[in-house]
Parts: structure tokens; C-alpha cells; sequence
């Protein structure tokens, strides 16, 4: 009885290598995919926040067109303003942090109606995840906007 009483105890005492191996693997394969998910999070955090900025970019060149009256922008042409930072001035060394964005403005005489301007205006940029761009149109009339 004694005899059995240790076989039993010694069952019980610990882990095999074996186990403790396939526990350290298994923690090891979910902190690696945790990483891993938190780097993914991260850059797609920078992506949605440069196409925040592009989009802040298209806005707030569109309210700047829709102050002119119909005789001003008929004298603009297609325009590109490019190496831009966040809040659109063009970058120094220390604003733009490795990223600038470039914007181009095109017109288009005439469409949809005689009296209306169709503008485009795109901002481009390159970040991480590769070239990016957002475009934004809008209709310009002679009677909305003189």
C-alpha cells in the first residue's frame, strides 16, 4: 500500500516536458499574433489619418473656390500645389515629417450648363501602405456663386 501511495503522488507532482514545451509554444503563437495585430492596427490607424488630411485638404480648397464669384474663377486655369503639409501650407524640413500631399485643381468650362464650372480636385499623397489619392467634384454656377 505504501508502494502504491508514491506511484500515485509522483503522478501528481509535476509537468512533462512535453507539456511544458506545447504551453510555451502556445503562449509564444498567441503573443506573435497579438504583435502582429497591433502593428497591422497601427498602420491602418496612419492610413485612415492621411485620408482625413487629403479629404481637410479637397474641403477646404473647395469653401476657398466657392468665395469667388463666376468672373474670378473664369480667369483660373488648372492649378497643382504640390509638397503640402496637414493644414496646407507648403512644407518646411520640420512640418511635414517625411509626408506631403499634392493637390490639383482642374476646371471644366461649361458643364453641366453654360453658365457652370465642374471643378475636380485631387490630393495625392505616398505613404507606408503606397501612393494614395482622394478626388473630390463639385458643380460651380454663375447664379450660386456671384
Amino acid at each position: 500500500m505504501n508502494n502504491l501511495n508514491k506511484n500515485s503522488l509522483k503522478a501528481t507532482m509535476g509537468f512533462t516536458l512535453v507539456e511544458v514545451l506545447v504551453a510555451v509554444m502556445l503562449i509564444a503563437f498567441g503573443c506573435f499574433a497579438a504583435g502582429t495585430m497591433q502593428i497591422a492596427s497601427l498602420k491602418s490607424k496612419d492610413v485612415a489619418a492621411n485620408a482625413v488630411t487629403a479629404s481637410f485638404l479637397v474641403d477646404s480648397e473647395l469653401e476657398r473656390l466657392k468665395t469667388l464669384t463666376i468672373n474670378e474663377i473664369s480667369r483660373l486655369s488648372d492649378y497643382e500645389d504640390k509638397n503640402l503639409d496637414k493644414i496646407g501650407q507648403k512644407c518646411l524640413n520640420s512640418t511635414c515629417d517625411g509626408l506631403s500631399f499634392d493637390r490639383k485643381v482642374r476646371f471644366f468650362k461649361g458643364y453641366p450648363t453654360a453658365l457652370s464650372y465642374h471643378l475636380e480636385i485631387e490630393v495625392s499623397w505616398r505613404d507606408a501602405a503606397g501612393p494614395r489619392s482622394i478626388t473630390h467634384s463639385a458643380v460651380l454656377t454663375g447664379t450660386a456663386y456671384n
